[in-house]
């Protein structure tokens, strides 16, 4: 059926033998779906092509349905009515990534993201529940920093197959190893089969698309059928140990399938040379630099020969203000989007470190708002403070001369403990009232000894003073 035949393909892609894939682990198939294996698996299977006709019930949406969840018995969608095949009143959906509670998702949702470094992301329209048909950079389009070419949707590199082959730490061998091993055309070096089924030699041009040769320390590559090959050559006085890989077919008629120790189609073998048909030839990138032309610098080409513009750039050319995205894959972004990352950016741009700043002003002892508002109390309170320590410093004064002028024996009695040098010093204290709090000045009266000699005309001013402050 049509599923089975998906399956065939996708084990031709994966270039196993039919027992290999039986026993292929999904971790496996997971790890190629992330490097870009596999594409057309995406993609909705063609209803038309369903054996048995349509039907509603089968639980496929075909020509006149609007939905389909299977038999009425079995039916769990809420927005699909099982007997019909009709949506329920309200719905606008029932099926697919592009449907929400039945409701269709915004356009430029993203659907699908990208499989690898070669694929390219699908976004919903906001006109259909299912995500657009896959699509990816156009063969030829650079990849791996400019190591490698995309093919077919994979960034194929001779470092990823020896990774795939032998596991973590493999790196491609010498090029001195592809050219003796694959130079002689038998099961563990060649560059393929002629057309009567014997093993090519692979041209000193053409040695790296022949059997790929890496290091490793693993003791065997990765399947139970694969063994190690191990070769030692010699290349400018220096020894150099080889690493291919022989995988053993233990039934009939497998022998038109692709070598897994075969350096794959499309990878990298030369600057402008890619691997084909066993040989390393040109690339012909005609249709990659055509089309980029076409996208003015702000997109690049899809694997159907269309623009995928930037965000900010519209199709299909990329060459007026837009949402970005492509006529194949949906826009990247729609304008309540845009809105949306406006007003984050604001948030964590502006708001956010206003709030930052107002906490660490009003938690921290030392930030400058806590010094600001320490000054602004402080010359509040000597506001009130100077008038009390001027007036207790002018009573001092007038209460000696008088002392001095009316009852000389009261001045000369006091003398033991108030003295001019004394009085002066006091006064001095007392005239910087700016730096003295209340407090301050009230002990400074007191352990000069001067509180029993100003208590009585200094002290309804100082009460007076105290109850404003």
């Amino acid at each position: 059926n049509h599923y089975s035949n998906r399956i065939q393909r996708k084990a031709e892609l994966l270039v196993w033998t039919t027992k290999t894939l039986y026993h292929c682990s999904k971790r496996d198939l997971d790890n190629y779906f992330q490097k870009g294996g596999g594409m057309c698996l995406y993609n909705m299977p063609n209803m038309k092509d369903l054996v048995g006709g349509k039907k509603c019930g089968n639980g496929f949406v075909e020509d006149g349905e609007e939905c389909d969840c299977g038999e009425p018995d079995e039916c769990t969608n809420d927005c699909c009515n099982a007997n019909n095949c009709t949506l329920r009143e309200g719905a606008q959906c029932a099926h697919g990534v592009c449907c929400h509670a039945c409701k269709l998702k915004q356009a430029g949702t993203m659907c699908r993201g990208p499989a690898g470094s070669c694929d390219l992301p699908e976004y919903c329209t906001g006109a259909s529940p299912y995500c657009p048909a896959n699509v990816y950079l156009l063969d030829g389009s650079s990849c791996q920093y400019g190591k490698a070419y995309c093919y077919n949707g994979m960034c194929l590199t001779h470092e990823q197959q020896c990774l795939q082959l032998w596991g973590y730490g493999a790196q491609p061998a010498h090029d001195a190893c592809f050219e003796d091993v694959n130079a002689a055309g038998n099961a563990f070096g060649n560059c393929g089969k002629d057309e009567h089924g014997n093993y090519k030699k692979c041209e000193k041009s053409d040695a790296k698309c022949g059997k790929i040769q890496c290091h490793s320390a693993a003791k065997k590559p990765k399947g139970t059928n694969a063994v190690s090959i191990d070769t030692t050559i010699k290349t400018g006085g220096i020894e150099v140990k080889c690493r291919g890989t022989y995988v053993y077919s233990t039934q009939d008629g497998q022998g038109d399938l692709p070598d897994p120790g075969l350096v794959m189609t499309g990878t990298k073998c030369g600057e402008g040379k890619v691997c084909r048909d066993r040989k390393c030839q040109n690339a012909s990138f005609t249709e990659l630099e055509s089309c980029l032309a076409n996208c003015h610098g702000n997109g690049v080409c899809n694997s159907n020969g269309n623009c995928h513009c930037d965000r900010g750039w519209a199709p299909p050319f990329c060459e007026k203000p837009g949402l970005g995205g492509s006529v194949d894959s949906g826009p990247v972004q729609n304008n309540n989007q845009v809105g949306l990352v406006v007003g984050l950016l604001f948030a964590f741009l502006v708001v956010l470190p206003a709030v930052l700043l107002l906490f660490y002003c009003y938690r921290v002892k030392t930030s400058f708002y806590h010094k600001w508002i320490s000054q602004r109390e402080q010359n509040k309170k000597n506001k009130y403070c100077l008038p009390v320590m001027s007036s207790v410093c002018l009573s001092i004064t007038v209460f000696l001369i008088s002392l001095d002028t009316k009852h000389p024996r009261d001045l000369r009695f006091h003398k033991h403990f108030v003295s001019p040098n004394r009085l002066t010093d006091i006064c001095q204290i007392l005239n910087i009232g700016h730096r003295l709090k209340l407090q301050e000045l009230l002990t400074t009266v007191l352990t000069t000894g001067l509180w029993p000699v100003i208590w009585p005309e200094a002290r309804l001013m100082i009460i007076h003073q105290s109850a404003v402050v």
